[in-house]
């Protein structure tokens, strides 16, 4: 969880009616967590069924969240994400920190195929929430 951005935010007196994190991992791990708690309107998006599941669960009892279960990216259908952890990314990519920093190497037991959305989907409105 990134406190340090809540706890900037919350120094420098900024308030918020609505947060949201693309590619959450983890939902204890989640760089908005703190907001969702704040009981702020949240929207999380996060592909891997795997992770869709575990935040469906850790976040039951929240009113506040909107969950979309793909991926953000330049058309609608479906990609194939490499999944690296919290470094997950799609196929596509010739470049990501997974890659880089983790030396990360691509086979098809680390990739899966999920779907994808346009961004401006999600920012408009467009899209239904899951959760």
């Amino acid at each position: 969880m990134n406190e340090k951005l809540y706890n900037k935010c919350k120094s420098k007196g900024l308030k918020f009616t609505h947060v949201a994190e693309v590619g959450v991992y983890l939902p204890e791990t989640s760089n908005i967590l703190n907001f969702i708690r704040d009981g702020i309107k949240s929207t999380l998006v996060e592909a891997d069924p795997e992770y869709v599941t575990k935040i469906k669960e850790y976040f039951d009892a929240y009113t506040n969240i909107i969950l979309y279960p793909f991926a953000v990216w330049d058309k609608n259908g479906f990609i194939n994400l490499n999944k690296a952890n919290s470094s997950s990314f799609v196929d596509e990519l010739e470049s990501s920190p997974a890659i880089i920093k983790d030396k990360f190497i691509s086979n098809d037991n680390n990739k899966i195929s999920v779907e994808a959305r346009l961004l401006i989907k999600l920012m408009t409105g467009q899209l239904i929430s899951y959760l």
